[in-house]
């Protein structure tokens, strides 16, 4: 067994000797695992994927409007009045926005300019975002009620968000912060050339790919994947895997986007009845970091009051 510190681990802020460092540690969290497999996994990602195609479609109407009313205002003649009714607007836009806002969707840095990677945190490093989770509930709940005992609440470490790739997306060769913790990805939904399947609930309407495993990366060239060390991994929907993101990693998705006729494509249609098959192209996956499980408990309490979240930092 490899054990920390090895070849291509360079984690950015705490090394834990010792502990076993392999690319892939599904088989580590094999009851966590456990709750995204078979029908009820299959039940768990239409929510998550509803939920997260709502948040993002609010978000980006809400954006939108923004958009409009700026440039409604710079359209106005410049007299004080104007000036001044233009200033209340953008007050009261701002204010609407945060209370009605689609989640705070935050756009990472990818290679070069074509690549978009948006991420929605609903914990983000150790602290609960509550809008956020408002924005997800039943995928709040889930994690809270299922996983809580392994993932790194209260701990700077810890992060449970969905993270959603377009075409020509390039992250960059890199290292988690630390090798104390394990990341899961379960996949929401995967871009492929396969047929379609429909969607439940107020989502019946919009279509999502077949989820037929894809291992060869090199046979699938238009596919997202994700490379640790030397292994090069796929996404299948509706499955999991873990691995060790203290290790050298990278994510490439040089993917077309789809050139299907507008005629004869089926769209997603929610309640503000707008359309959703911009989603067709996307890598959407929901990341859950989980404790390493070679720490005991009380090493977990001790990290956690090593490296605590920022709301604890305040509260000392």
């Amino acid at each position: 067994v490899v054990v920390a510190p090895a070849e291509g681990q360079y984690p950015t802020v705490l090394l834990v000797p010792g502990l076993s460092a392999e690319p892939i540690v599904t088989q580590l969290h094999s009851k966590v695992c456990a709750l995204f497999e078979g029908t009820r996994g299959e039940t768990l990602r239409q929510v998550i994927l509803e939920e997260y195609i709502r948040s993002h479609q609010q978000s980006r109407n809400i954006q939108h409007d923004i958009t409009e009313n700026q440039n409604h205002n710079n359209d106005n003649d410049d007299d004080l009045t104007t000036i001044a009714t233009s200033n209340r607007q953008d007050r009261n836009t701002t204010t609407n926005v945060r209370e009605r806002r689609g989640g705070q969707w935050l756009e990472n840095d990818v290679q070069g300019e074509k690549g978009k990677w948006e991420v929605l945190h609903l914990l983000n490093q150790g602290e609960w975002i509550h809008e956020n989770m408002m924005q997800c509930p039943q995928t709040s709940e889930f994690v809270q009620k299922s996983i809580s005992g392994s993932i790194e609440e209260g701990c700077i470490f810890g992060n449970v968000f969905i993270s959603v790739l377009e075409p020509d997306t390039v992250i960059e060769r890199h290292c988690g912060p630390t090798n104390v913790r394990h990341r899961l990805h379960f996949a929401l939904q995967i871009p492929s050339t396969t047929t379609t399947t429909p969607m439940a609930n107020e989502y019946k309407n919009c279509t999502t790919t077949t989820r037929t495993p894809v291992t060869a990366a090199t046979n699938h060239p238009d596919i997202p994947t994700l490379t640790v060390l030397d292994q090069s991994l796929t996404w299948t929907e509706g499955e999991c895997f873990v691995f060790d993101d203290s290790l050298v990693h990278a994510a490439n998705y040089p993917g077309r986007r789809s050139t299907t006729n507008q005629d004869d494509a089926k769209h997603c249609v929610s309640d503000n009845n707008t359309t959703g098959n911009q989603y067709e192209d996307v890598r959407a996956v929901l990341i859950i970091d989980l404790w390493h499980p070679e720490l005991s408990n009380l090493e977990r309490q001790a990290i956690a009051e090593l490296y605590p979240t920022s709301g604890r930092r305040r509260r000392r």
